[in-house]
């Protein structure tokens, strides 16, 4: 019993000693210069710790830093790599005599992390290993060494917290990105344990989102997963909510996002979206279907963002880097004026070729499905579009599209659409178009053919003008003709119209830019104009009459050329004239 007695009296005066040394004569700052000193030996660079270092040794081992930079490489201009205002750490003492690692508390403060990038040089340089020297067997057995670390398999993190930590990402003295980390928390962590984690993550003019999870990491597996995952705030001035699952898996470098719920503005969804990185370039595939949402056109988002002067194409060049398969359902779209339903729409993007495998909608009453592709790989974007309508309310869409009445009817349509240049000016000049039309049981709304025709001819023959009252339109049963699109004006010279009082052939354009009408019309009536106001064979049958259509697509101006008219139907008269001559002459020869 003595002896025991005398044992454990010495090992009290042992940690005794070392305490009242640790405590009243050993001080981390003697060493802080020495490690300044290693720093600049080793990277070349400049640690700075501007104030003492704290510590503490009861009831937990603990740290604290203040006011800690480290520079960039020489050579390389900017601000410091990095910069910690403060720093706080404390692991649990007797726990790490049972190779156990318990960090209480690892608090990091108004943290900003500068990296940079000026041709070969950037803010990596000389920190990290020489990756020539460094073989896969050797990476493999470090990584494999890690993972049976007994000590890291016990990690226990009672409280991690970050606050006001940035991280600025520059290239070739380019004005640097900005990603604001406002506060991270993550609190009793511990391998196979769910741990509550949230973050306030903001990035300067696009995006401020706060998010809150509950965090597993499976150690055996290397698998990392955040249930209850949930998301909000704002992605370039969108409100943006989301309720989730995330896991990631990195033994087949795969991570899976189940989007539950999803609200965007006034959108409500769900969907899924996931990511495999384990080849050279990555590859996703994602599944969105949406209740509704709405997009602006090319025009309407240049004027949003009073960019219309723009002069340089978008960059692309992201799109290089991955592969994708994207399957969209919304049920109710906003496309511009024009409103679609049960759309769908199918993606591929394989390394900057974009094609639309497929695209379908409904409206106004019909449908339609479209096809196409977008080639970033060059230079200039080059696009192509093939699409087929058919069972469109041409009034109707009409007057969403261009707020315009001048046709109705039931429209079928084939369009093939190129170009290049994707800033909105090149929409206008760059692009070009081709396609026919086919429009059934419809009328030309704001003129009245027939009824200008009868004003016209009673103004010949000294009559009184007909009827005004009649409905300002030209009932048709069918119109065709193709089209094609050109700097911005469209074409057309085959239009032919008909109708059981007329037939029409018309040429023409429409300029879209300045939306003014360019057409001229040549009208032959059909032997009568009853059914539309006339009541027997009209004198002026099978004469064409020209009719000119300008203005603007809103107000159309319709003109009849009535001096042409006078002179086919004098013409006529003359002709009708010589024949009865013609014909007595013949029969007073005959009858002599």
């Amino acid at each position: 019993m003595k002896i025991i007695k005398w044992l454990l009296l010495g090992l009290f005066s042992v940690v005794l000693l070392l305490t009242l040394y640790l405590t009243f004569w050993f001080d981390l700052n003697d060493i802080k210069q020495q490690l300044i000193n290693k720093v600049a030996a080793q990277t070349g660079r400049t640690l700075q710790i501007q104030q003492d270092i704290g510590w503490s040794l009861y009831p937990d081992l603990a740290l604290e830093l203040k006011e800690v930079s480290l520079s960039q490489p020489e050579g390389l201009p900017g601000p410091a790599m990095l910069k910690v205002a403060e720093a706080q750490a404390a692991v649990a003492l007797w726990p790490l005599l049972d190779k156990q690692i318990q960090l209480k508390k690892l608090k990091l403060h108004q943290v900003d992390i500068f990296i940079t990038e000026q041709g070969k040089l950037n803010s990596w340089s000389g920190l990290t290993q020489n990756t020539d020297h460094t073989t896969a067997a050797s990476t493999e057995k470090n990584k494999e060494k890690s993972a049976e670390n007994p000590m890291l398999q016990q990690l226990q993190l009672d409280a991690l917290e970050l606050s006001q930590v940035t991280l600025s990402l520059q290239q070739d003295g380019n004005k640097a990105q900005q990603f604001n980390l406002q506060q991270f928390s993550l609190q009793q962590f511990q391998p196979g344990k769910a741990a509550p984690v949230s973050f306030h993550l903001t990035v300067p003019d696009q995006l401020d989102l706060e998010a809150e999870a509950m965090l597993l990491w499976q150690q055996n597996s290397k698998t990392l997963q955040l249930d209850k995952f949930q998301l909000k705030g704002d992605v370039a001035a969108t409100p943006l909510q989301l309720q989730s699952t995330l896991q990631l898996d990195n033994q087949a470098q795969q991570l899976k996002w189940q989007l539950n719920e999803l609200k965007i503005a006034d959108s409500k969804g769900s969907g899924s979206v996931s990511l495999n990185y384990a080849g050279k370039v990555a590859a996703v595939q994602a599944e969105l279907s949406l209740d509704q949402w709405q997009l602006q056109s090319a025009e309407q988002a240049a004027d949003a963002k009073s960019n219309n002067s723009a002069t340089q194409q978008p960059d692309l060049s992201f799109l290089s880097k991955f592969a994708m398969q994207l399957k969209l359902n919304i049920k109710q779209l906003q496309l511009a004026r024009l409103e679609l339903h049960n759309s769908q729409l199918q993606l591929q993007n394989q390394q900057g070729l974009v094609s639309l495998k497929q695209a379908s909608a409904e409206l106004y009453q019909g449908n339609i499905n479209a096809s196409g592709f977008l080639d970033a790989r060059k230079t200039l974007a080059a696009y192509q579009l093939d699409a087929k309508l058919a069972g469109l309310d041409m009034l109707a869409l009409l007057k969403a599209a261009a707020d315009m009445e001048l046709l109705s009817g039931t429209a079928a349509l084939q369009l093939k659409a190129q170009g290049q240049g994707l800033l909105p000016q090149d929409f206008k000049t760059a692009l070009s178009a081709k396609g026919d039309f086919n429009i059934t049981d419809g009328a030309i709304n704001g003129i009245n053919i027939p009824a200008q025709i009868r004003t016209a001819r009673a103004a010949f023959n000294n009559e009184a003008a007909p009827d005004a009252g009649e409905a300002k339109k030209t009932d048709f049963s069918s119109l065709t003709g193709s089209f094609t699109l050109n700097k911005a004006v469209l074409e057309n010279h085959d239009l032919q119209l008909a109708a059981p009082l007329l037939r029409l052939s018309g040429t023409g354009n429409a300029n879209l830019s300045t939306e003014q009408l360019d057409y001229q019309l040549k009208t032959a009536l059909v032997n009568t104009l009853k059914g539309q106001g006339g009541k027997s064979k009209d004198e002026l049958a099978n004469i064409e009459i020209p009719l000119k259509i300008s203005g603007s697509f809103s107000k159309p101006k319709y003109q009849l050329d009535t001096k042409a008219l006078f002179e086919q139907h004098l013409k006529q008269k003359v002709d009708a004239q010589k024949d009865k001559l013609k014909n007595k002459l013949l029969e007073k020869l005959g009858g002599g």
